[in-house]
């Protein structure tokens, strides 16, 4: 409880730092662990909504420059979101992160077997106050999508068709110019 406890409050004095627009305070970051440990944070939440973590983890060695906090809560809310969105579907539940290189970026997926993304849910997801949930408030993906922005990086919510089911979410994050 007090670990939980330190770390809301590092969430809570880094998202106010950002939505103030101060500096980040930017480390060189290994993706992978970062993606693990964002993971372990909401495995009983997953757990209890019988969803089943799979990582896809492929860039062992590759960093980025960011706020530890800040990342791990945007790959928090994106699960918890996507457990939240897969709620009402039938068995299996499964809830992807993968993590590759792409032309100097690193990308991470964050795919679920819910229902997925509308086009206009998909266009609009990001904007601030915009929400398809009878009790949301519609800011999640906008300071989401803001603290990926925050770090030079872009964040994109893919609509479901026949060849894509269920949600996608897409972050790119430059690499760090100087690995650790």
């Amino acid at each position: 409880m007090a670990r939980a406890s330190d770390r809301a409050g590092e969430v809570v004095k880094s998202v106010r730092n950002l939505l103030a627009q101060a500096p980040t305070r930017l480390a060189n970051l290994a993706v992978d662990p970062l993606v693990a440990e964002s993971a372990r944070w909401v495995s009983r939440d997953l757990e209890a909504a019988c969803v089943e973590l799979i990582l896809e983890l492929g860039c062992a060695q590759a960093q980025v420059a960011g706020e530890r906090v800040l990342l791990q809560q945007v790959l928090i809310n994106l699960m918890l979101n996507a457990a939240q969105a897969m709620s009402e579907t039938p068995a299996p539940r499964i809830l992807t992160l993968r993590s590759h290189l792409e032309a100097g970026h690193v990308v991470l997926d964050v795919l679920d077997t819910g229902p997925g993304f509308s086009e206009e849910a998909a266009e609009r997801a990001c904007q601030a106050f915009y929400t398809t949930k009878a009790s949301g408030m519609g800011l999640g993906l906008a300071i989401c999508a803001s603290t990926v922005a925050a770090h030079e990086g872009s964040m994109h919510i893919l609509a479901a068709g026949p060849h894509r089911p269920g949600g996608q979410v897409r972050i790119r994050l430059p690499l760090a110019d100087r690995p650790d």
